[in-house]
């Protein structure tokens, strides 16, 4: 489960990133995440499959390595610049009548379950 929400967590940084990327067309930009992708989904089973002979633990614990990696990675590298906020522009709060709120949090009970039943 662990697994599921880093993978999650990496494709939203990685998918705002790359819509931020004005100097290729989102398509191209895309296409290649999509490449790369299926690239690392065959090194990762091709990995998995000499590390998995010397014990599962071993497996878990270069995919924990990766994610740390990946978060030195973004930390280091990824510096997005955030806007001072002026005093007239302070923004309100969303409002929600209670059928929207409940509405809201059964959706996303719903994106919970199907995400951590298909991860699992």
């Amino acid at each position: 489960m662990i697994v599921g929400f880093g993978d999650g967590i990496n494709m939203t940084v990685l998918n705002a990133y790359a819509a931020q990327d004005t100097s290729h067309e989102r398509r191209y930009v895309f296409n290649l995440i999509y490449m790369a992708l299926n690239l690392g989904v065959v090194i990762g089973t091709l990995t998995v499959g000499y590390l998995y002979a010397s014990g599962i633990r071993y497996v878990f614990a270069v995919a924990g390595l990766c994610y740390l990696l990946l978060l030195l990675i973004i930390a280091l590298t990824f510096r997005v610049p955030i806007k001072a906020k002026s005093d007239q522009a302070v923004a309100q709060p969303l409002k929600l009548k209670s059928d929207q709120r409940w509405l809201l949090l059964v959706l996303c009970g719903l994106t919970f379950v199907i995400y951590a039943s298909y991860a699992l």
